[in-house]
């Protein structure tokens, strides 16, 4: 019974070191995309105010240099709303290749599309974090559609919907 034991804990031990290994090669992103739906909010009032009505969001905004490295780094907000983006190491980097190589991608090619700016959430609270927005998480879409903008016309955007909505 101990030998089948020891052989079963061998067997596990194996599986992970093969599960992290494969990782390594083949990463995810540091956030892997969601959709989260939200109520209308006021992006007029304070973030600091609580509340159903209360601005459960803010954003800043950021440049994407459209390289694979950007796409894969992990993306703080640090003081004054500044957007603080980390490096991804070499090691990553390789399985980031290996992922686009998967997907039919060249094995020189390091960006994946022009520069463009995006925005970012640079905090969130109440509904919006019980639902897992954090900060850091980029905005691509607003009610299904594709997002391109600022976070000024971010903001324009919610203030519309708000206003629909409150009618």
């Amino acid at each position: 019974l101990a030998m089948a034991e020891t052989d079963a804990t061998r067997a596990q031990a194996k599986r992970e070191a093969e599960i992290a290994a494969h990782r390594r090669m083949h990463p995810l992103p540091s956030r892997m995309p969601r959709h989260v739906t939200l109520n209308a909010f006021d992006p007029a009032q304070s973030p600091r105010r609580w509340g159903d009505s209360k601005c459960p969001l803010t954003f800043a905004d950021d440049e994407w240099d459209g390289s694979i490295a950007d796409a894969f780094a992990r993306v703080s907000i640090g003081r004054g709303g500044k957007v603080v983006k980390g490096s991804i190491d070499k090691t990553r980097q390789k399985g980031v290749h290996n992922v686009l190589m998967a997907g039919g991608g060249s094995k020189h090619e390091t960006h994946l599309s022009s520069p463009s700016g995006r925005v970012v959430v640079a905090s969130s609270f109440g509904q919006a974090g019980r639902s897992g927005i954090q900060k850091g998480d980029v905005v691509t879409h607003i009610n299904g559609e594709d997002f391109i903008g600022n976070s000024d016309c971010l903001r324009a955007l919610i203030a519309q919907i708000w206003a629909q909505e409150g009618e």
